[in-house]
């Protein structure tokens, strides 16, 4: 019996992992269940930090501070030429006073949202490693209660079968005792 269980158990958990698997997200990122809380009223879902809608953001516009790009006008038939005059100027500014500043400006952006992609990469490695430890943790602990239950299980098996070979010695000894005083009720009967 103990033996069933424990196949039958080994065959639940295997279940249970492949299950698991397919409800994991794509093939790229870790391996985390989909909807492992069910669904949050939050927007944040359980994805990589690699993927996430804030670092696509900063690998995407990293560089927008440049105030040249953002240089328009409103105007349709002067606009060209006040748009020509702005980016002459700002260039002037630009390339000219603030150059290294700029330059520095640039490349401190640069390292930094460089800092984040390998930080987030960093943790999500980190994450994925601590998520399958503690799977390797759970599964060696059910392991480990599933050795003590079979272990209680045939302590207790083994108690009950000695309790009932005592309960059957008795109650032979108790069959012997009345037979033994019916022959002396019966011995007494006849001398009366």
């Amino acid at each position: 019996m103990g033996n069933a269980l424990a196949k039958d158990f080994q065959f639940k958990q295997q279940e249970i992992k492949q299950s698991f698997l397919k409800d994991c997200v794509g093939k790229d990122a870790p391996l985390i269940p989909v909807e492992l809380f069910g669904k949050q009223e939050q927007s944040a879902t359980l994805k990589p930090i690699l993927y996430s809608n804030e670092l696509n953001y900063l690998n995407a516009h990293w560089g927008d501070w440049d105030p040249r790009n953002a240089i328009a006008s409103h105007r349709p038939i002067i606009g060209k030429f006040i748009v020509r005059l702005k980016r002459f100027l700002v260039s002037l500014f630009f390339d000219n006073l603030f150059q290294s500043y700029f330059a520095k400006e640039r490349e401190f952006q640069m390292q930094l949202v460089r800092h984040l992609n390998s930080s987030a990469r960093y943790i999500d490695g980190r994450n994925k490693e601590l998520f399958w430890q503690l799977i390797g943790k759970i599964d060696q602990e059910a392991a480990h209660l599933t050795e003590r239950c079979d272990y209680l299980y045939f302590n207790c098996l083994a108690t009950n079968k000695m309790s009932s070979i005592e309960l059957k010695k008795e109650i032979i000894g108790l069959q012997e005792n009345i037979a033994a005083l019916k022959q002396f009720l019966t011995k007494l009967k006849a001398d009366v």
